[in-house]
């Protein structure tokens, strides 16, 4: 397997600095680069070979000289249609939606969906329609543009590679993204022309294909919001400059992260997180039933992150270590969505005890009734977990950022440790001394109302009150959400 590669998150704000120098209709398409510059570089995860060199600058060409896509655009619409992006049926994005398109009403909204397995979950009522079937590519209006500023971006590009010490093959990776990037922002002024929805809402307005629709929508004086999709890194890397005009923060500690990392205040509402409940929705029986394991027997679950390889197998390492000392309590290991089971075949075999399971083989619910103790390094689960009265200790990898983990750490006053000889004290605590419970609840209960201010049902009607009434007043700002 190539050796992964990890770069400073300063590669990402460099970027976007030095792409701003040309424009496209007036506006920087850097931000369109944060999927990629956050997974494959800062997080590590991309891929630098030959082979995948090659394939990227075939598909550059292809790019490049592809032929027109003119599909129907909508008609307009009705003055009040609100635009709600869904780019996955992922339950950490379906559950963070569907309560708020359900607060908006369906018949107002119009669902634009990036994968098919989306359109099962839509509520009935609301219109939908998949993003590559209505964004047009018009080569006679994007190719102009393109050749004007192609020159100035690819000097960027490999300006900041040099920067960076970046290998060739990241600049292939972003110039290729950056040419789909272009065609998407183009096609996507096009489709907002056509639609002129009254008002954008997406889950992140930074991922790479509704970057490009927001700052379309921008040129075009639509008002956009952003939901909180997850939780944040160290100065939100990520997650700014936000892109929209407005972003509901899940509370106080997200804001705060925000305003560090440049955001002002007062494009910041606080709206809560839809897709988060204090309770949990099955029991600790079906759960561990569910997953195979005895319903007696006490269990602590390791949740991974997508960081770099190495470094998640050394987290896993740590974690079966301390679990081998520990008779008669089951060690679990959730992969994170983007991992699948191979990855861990090696230490799988050598520590045959823990159980590892993929992501998809229970609910998020479901692993967290299942489980006593979670345990992770910097990962959104482990503030979910809190929220659901769940006991967390958190594993700091020296080599890695703690990001979230902070957070954990400094306002929940969850255990820090390194080793796996700490790690097996502090297992130990939580599991078996009442005191130390009792303490670690109380005050996680403090950090769970400065992490997130609403939960569900009431944080979806916050964030679709505030969306309404800059509808109606004429303005992206309210008062709705608390700033």
């Amino acid at each position: 397997m190539p050796k992964q590669l990890s770069f400073s998150p300063e590669v990402l704000r460099e970027l976007e600095t030095a792409l701003s120098r040309a424009p496209m209709f007036g506006v920087p398409l850097g931000a369109a680069l944060t999927d990629v510059v956050v997974i494959d570089l800062i997080n590590g995860q991309g891929r630098w070979g030959m082979v995948k060199y090659c394939r990227r600058l075939l598909a550059q060409c292809w790019l490049r000289h592809r032929k027109a896509f003119r599909p129907p655009l909508p008609p307009a619409v009705p003055s009040d249609k609100i635009l709600v992006t869904w780019r996955s049926s992922s339950s950490r994005i379906s559950e963070l939606v569907m309560p708020v398109v359900q607060a908006l009403e369906p018949e107002r909204c119009i669902v634009l969906y990036e994968k098919d397995d989306v359109v099962a979950h839509i509520p009935r009522g609301a219109d939908c329609l998949k993003y590559t079937s209505v964004v047009p590519h018009e080569p006679d209006i994007w190719a102009p543009e393109f050749r004007r500023c192609w020159p100035t971006w690819k000097a960027a590009l490999k300006a900041v590679c040099r920067q960076f010490g970046l290998p060739i093959g990241v600049y292939q990776r972003l110039a290729l993204e950056l040419v789909q990037a272009s065609q998407f922002f183009v096609g996507c002024r096009q489709f907002l022309q056509a639609i002129r929805p009254a008002a954008i809402l997406t889950e992140y307005d930074r991922g790479s294909r509704w970057a490009c629709l927001v700052l379309a929508a921008r040129s075009l004086a639509i008002p956009t919001f952003t939901l909180q999709h997850g939780v944040l890194n160290d100065n939100a890397i990520g997650y700014v400059p936000v892109l929209a005009d407005r972003m509901f923060c899940w509370g106080e500690l997200a804001r705060a992260e925000f305003v560090r990392g440049g955001v002002s205040l007062d494009r910041l509402l606080i709206g809560g997180c839809p897709r988060l409940e204090r309770s949990l929705t099955v029991n600790t029986r079906e759960a561990r039933l569910k997953l195979g394991l005895d319903p007696a027997t006490p269990v602590v679950m390791l949740a991974t992150a997508p960081y770099a390889e190495s470094e998640r197998t050394h987290l896993v390492e740590i974690f079966a270590t301390c679990m081998d000392r520990l008779a008669d309590v089951a060690g679990v290991v959730r992969l994170h969505p983007s991992e699948d089971l191979e990855t861990y075949e090696n230490l799988a075999r050598r520590h045959a005890q823990l159980h590892f399971f993929d992501n998809r083989d229970s609910t998020l619910d479901e692993a967290l009734a299942a489980a006593d103790v979670i345990v992770v390094h910097n990962s959104g689960i482990g503030s979910d977990a809190i929220v659901k009265g769940r006991l967390t200790i958190v594993v700091d990898l020296p080599s890695v950022p703690l990001g979230h983990g902070t957070d954990l750490v400094e306002h929940a006053h969850c255990p820090c440790v390194q080793t796996a000889e700490e790690l097996l004290t502090a297992v130990r605590s939580l599991l078996f001394d009442g005191t130390a419970q009792e303490r670690h609840r109380s005050t996680a209960d403090c950090f769970v109302g400065r992490f997130c201010a609403y939960f569900g049902h009431e944080s979806a009607r916050k964030i679709a009150d505030t969306v309404l009434e800059s509808i109606h007043s004429g303005t992206p700002a309210s008062s709705g959400a608390s700033r």
